[in-house]
């Protein structure tokens, strides 16, 4: 063991400096490319620039000092830039979500854990910093996704045609997931409330990790006795078994680490119990938002009024502008799953203070 981390830390110290990390990356990335297509192409590399000005925009606004900045020892020169996120684990993240359908998913994924572990064990990240990262990578992925989507139905004009949701999942209840998703919401809401963001997301990245392979293993085909069923369980009909449940932790992840205590637990709140209120209160409601008909005046109400109260409760007003802020966003057809979004409304309040 003591080897393994001597050579972790001896590539880590070289791969340290952001010109010799982006070389690797857009190396790794030439040779993925190779010989695919050009949509693929095109969507790895919008996925690695999406991360990358995540992360360049979010650092400012998050202002959080680097550890090594706060006396803990660095191996490395210690950055000069903020740390939230860390830019290393969330470009590494983005390339392997990005080939997640590819046979090398799991050496890059490791890589990726790798890269995440060595940027804690070098003193200039702490764990939320590189789970935010983890949680970026998948964000950057999902929005390269939309871009490409887009991209081809201008140039086309044809919109990719989709299965019938009771073709996908015939069993698919969706009271039943969203219980699910409000007991699981609940949990993390009690936990951070308890023990804290930093201990909660230890303990989200543990299951995201395991899970993220379990995905990818379904994917493939591989039967997981239980993992199927719980993953199976959090799901939209139309979307890929288990990747509401991946995309609703991610969500957690980022409300836990990009957002203060108080408008965390408002985010975890928002997710928890909003979201849900607004798909079951909405479901069957004949009056639809214009811009989206997919969502309802009833769902948004709802999405809304249950949040009000407890955000003002938990984070005063800067928690009642972050429920309009989220009411809004869920109502749009944005294209990325609202489980990844609707944490970046508490960075409003962020910015209002930096104005």
């Amino acid at each position: 063991m003591d080897a393994f981390w001597t050579g972790l830390m001896a590539i880590s110290g070289w791969i340290h400096g952001d010109v010799a990390f982006l070389a690797l990356i857009l190396a790794i990335s030439i040779l993925l490319a190779y010989r695919s297509s050009p949509a693929a192409r095109a969507h790895l590399m919008a996925a690695l620039l999406t991360a990358f000005l995540l992360v360049w925009i979010l650092k400012p606004i998050i202002a959080e000092p680097r550890p090594c900045w706060l006396g803990t020892p660095s191996a490395v020169t210690c950055p000069l830039d903020y740390a939230m996120p860390s830019m290393h684990a969330a470009i590494a993240f983005a390339l392997a979500f990005a080939c997640l359908r590819r046979p090398a998913f799991p050496i890059l994924y490791t890589g990726a854990i790798l890269v995440a572990l060595s940027r804690i064990a070098l003193g200039v990240h702490t764990l939320p910093e590189v789970a935010a990262g983890l949680a970026i990578g998948m964000l950057a992925v999902a929005i390269a996704d939309q871009v490409v989507k887009e991209g081809a139905v201008m140039v086309t004009g044809k919109k990719r045609a989709t299965a019938s949701s009771a073709a996908l999942r015939p069993t698919h209840h969706e009271g039943a997931r969203k219980l699910a998703q409000v007991l699981l919401g609940s949990l993390v809401f009690g936990l951070a409330w308890i023990w804290g963001a930093p201990a909660t997301v230890c303990l989200l990245v543990l299951v995201v990790l395991a899970g993220l392979f379990a995905f990818y293993l379904k994917m493939r085909g591989v039967a997981l006795w239980l993992a199927d069923d719980l993953l199976d369980l959090m799901e939209r009909p139309q979307a890929p078994a288990g990747f509401g449940a991946l995309t609703f932790c991610m969500g957690l992840i980022l409300s836990l680490t990009l957002l203060p205590s108080d408008l965390s637990l408002v985010s975890v709140l928002l997710l928890t119990l909003s979201d849900s209120a607004a798909a079951l209160v909405g479901a069957g409601q004949p009056a639809r938002w214009p811009h989206n008909p997919s969502k309802s005046y009833a769902g948004s109400a709802a999405f809304l009024l249950l949040a009000v109260l407890p955000a003002f409760y938990l984070a005063g007003e800067a928690g009642l502008l972050m429920v309009l802020i989220a009411t809004l966003i869920e109502s749009l057809p944005m294209g990325v799953d609202d489980n990844l979004l609707i944490p970046f409304s508490g960075l409003a309040p962020l910015l209002l203070k930096l104005m």
